[in-house]
């Protein structure tokens, strides 16, 4: 009697587990309905919005602004070590100049670079004769440029350059 009784008792505890199992799939297939439902009615709804909601105006493009770098900067370069004027004259988006040397003796040396943006990459060349000196310098503002150096007698030297007011 014990046996039969323990038979009955774990059938009805499988049994149990399985009408248990059944109630959690079918809430989880019902919920997974509803929610496709909702998100097929949020779909059809946004596309009827859409249909009847006036078109945009297309906003005209911004220039990107580039500061014209024509004029004379007073420079100074390893914290004043060298400093003096550099005269550049902006074509586009190419600048070109005179670097000049006050500090010391040395013969006038022609630069060139290019500006993307705030960034202004710059060579000085014939340095000594035949050296060139390469300068990544970022555009502060309108009246300000600084960066670094290397190259001939530069080893990520600070260069600092500020805008020389007309007179």
């Amino acid at each position: 009697m014990s046996s039969s009784f323990g038979r009955l008792k774990t059938t009805r505890g499988f049994a149990a587990l399985i009408a248990i199992g059944v109630l959690i799939i079918s809430c989880s297939i019902y919920r997974s309905a509803s929610a496709s439902t909702l998100i097929a009615q949020n779909e059809s709804s946004k596309s009827a919005s859409a249909s009847k909601a006036k078109p945009k105006k297309a906003k005209p493009k911004q220039k990107s602004k580039t500061t014209d770098l024509t004029g004379t900067w007073y420079y100074e370069i390893d914290k004043n070590q060298h400093r003096g004027y550099i005269h550049l004259y902006q074509s586009g988006s190419t600048v070109s100049g005179t670097w000049h040397t006050t500090s010391k003796q040395e013969d006038d040396t022609p630069v060139l670079g290019q500006v993307n943006g705030n960034m202004l990459i710059m060579t000085r060349s014939k340095v000594w004769g035949s050296h060139d000196q390469n300068f990544n310098l970022t555009v502060i503002n309108n009246n300000q440029i600084s960066g670094y150096g290397e190259g001939f007698f530069l080893n990520h030297t600070d260069l600092r350059m500020a805008r020389v007011p007309n007179r």
